[in-house]
């Protein structure tokens, strides 16, 4: 297998590769998957605690009699095949000793696999124009007029050199959250003495955390995993004269709580029988009539994409497989996907999840839609960065928790820096 990557104007760009698929409905190990189970709810590649267990683009299932280790931080990375190498490098770096779960998301766990090799070198900027045609004039339509309006502006893509590989890559990060909830779901049912993390980090592949600096500021403060709880590495609020919307910017990572990830992969009833009713606990019972009640609003134009007993995890990634980018000509007829993929993040956690915010946030509290936590780092749109948003290249072991575009050597420099 040869590994390759390509640097252009400061961009990283996947390249699409032939791997060999397995399956694992053959697996022998019963701790990490029923035999019943397939490969739709594991990510491309797997790490536990630094060992590679699974990568698909070998001939053997390395899942098989692996151990469960009882650690309390799972991390999920996206990325792509041919730059594997930046994974790997997180892995044996801030990974290695701190983390249980590390999935590895790649093109091959997309939505549409096969999306960078049927586009077109010219289907980006025809998306970005017919997204910014897309304006809607009511006003809980607000967020999705603007995203649309924002989404790939062509002087933006010209600029930062983004082609189809970028494009392919914003419906990764809900196709591996849906990957990931599925797979707690198989866990949980399959082996009882399986507990969730209590946090998921959620990262691209050129994120480099600082894990002594990540506990202190962060980590250490939540006294209650069980509380849905999330923050971002780098806070970005829109400016709420424009809108009320904050969203992580994903190359600084999300921070998911045991509390949270519980709220995104409990399955969800909008029409339960009186006997189904019955069953359900007064919290749980909360919760599901406010998603059902969001989903009424549609702001995305997620609930067509609903089915009773998904998740919101489910639905995230349903959302994407029902609006393929090669299927963009037809979006006239419905919203389509013009969606950064750290704004989907901030929109479902925001919107549908209910997070409960404990510490300390420059942003109040009682504002709605500004429920993540900022004390990592946050903007306001693009000005005034503070903490790990004003990090762009070099990146801090004493300033920066979480640090944006590194590379495998600088994961490594910074890595052996803390060892000494």
């Amino acid at each position: 297998m040869r590994i390759f990557f390509q640097r252009k104007s400061h961009s990283l760009l996947c390249r699409p590769l032939n791997f060999l698929s397995i399956s694992l409905q053959n697996t022998t190990s019963t701790r990490l998957l029923p035999a019943t189970h397939d490969n739709n709810s594991l990510t491309t590649f797997v790490w536990n605690r630094g060992v590679k267990l699974m990568d698909s683009s070998s001939s053997s299932n390395m899942m098989a009699g692996a151990p469960l280790v009882n650690l309390t931080i799972d991390a999920a990375s996206m990325g792509c095949r041919n730059k594997s190498a930046w994974m790997q490098a997180q892995v044996d770096t801030w990974g290695v000793s701190n983390v249980r779960f590390f999935f590895g998301s790649t093109e091959q766990d997309d939505i549409d696999p096969t999306c960078n090799e049927v586009m077109k070198p010219d289907t980006v900027k025809k998306i970005a124009l017919f997204c910014g045609r897309q304006m809607l004039s009511e006003d809980k339509y607000k967020l999705r007029m603007l995203a649309k309006a924002f989404f790939a502006q062509p002087k933006w893509l010209e600029k930062t050199n983004k082609g189809i590989g970028w494009l392919c890559a914003q419906q990764r990060f809900a196709s591996m959250l849906g990957k990931g909830g599925k797979f707690y779901q198989v866990q949980l049912e399959v082996d009882k003495s399986f507990e969730l993390p209590s946090f998921l980090l959620i990262q691209d592949d050129d994120t480099y955390y600082n894990m002594d600096m990540l506990e202190q500021e962060l980590l250490l403060k939540v006294k209650d995993v069980s509380i849905p709880f999330a923050a971002a590495g780098c806070l970005v609020h829109m400016p709420i004269r424009m809108l009320n919307f904050s969203f992580p910017y994903g190359g600084y990572g999300t921070i998911l709580s045991r509390g949270a990830i519980m709220r995104l992969i409990q399955p969800i009833y909008c029409n339960r029988s009186m006997h189904d009713e019955s069953r359900r606990s007064v919290d749980n019972s909360s919760f599901e009539s406010h998603v059902c009640d969001t989903m009424q609003n549609d702001i995305f134009g997620e609930k067509q994409a609903f089915q009773n007993g998904m998740s919101i995890s489910d639905l995230m990634r349903a959302h994407a497989a029902s609006n393929p980018f090669r299927d963009y000509m037809h979006w006239k007829r419905r919203p389509g996907y013009c969606f950064h993929g750290d704004w989907i993040i901030g929109y479902f956690l925001n919107f549908y999840v209910l997070l409960d915010n404990r510490s300390t946030n420059p942003v109040p509290s009682t504002l709605p839609n500004f429920h993540m936590d900022s004390s990592l780092g946050y903007q306001y749109g693009t000005r005034n960065p503070k903490g790990n948003c004003g990090q762009k290249y070099s990146c801090s072991r004493t300033e920066h928790a979480a640090c944006h575009r590194q590379t495998p050597e600088s994961m490594m420099l910074l890595h052996d820096q803390s060892s000494k």
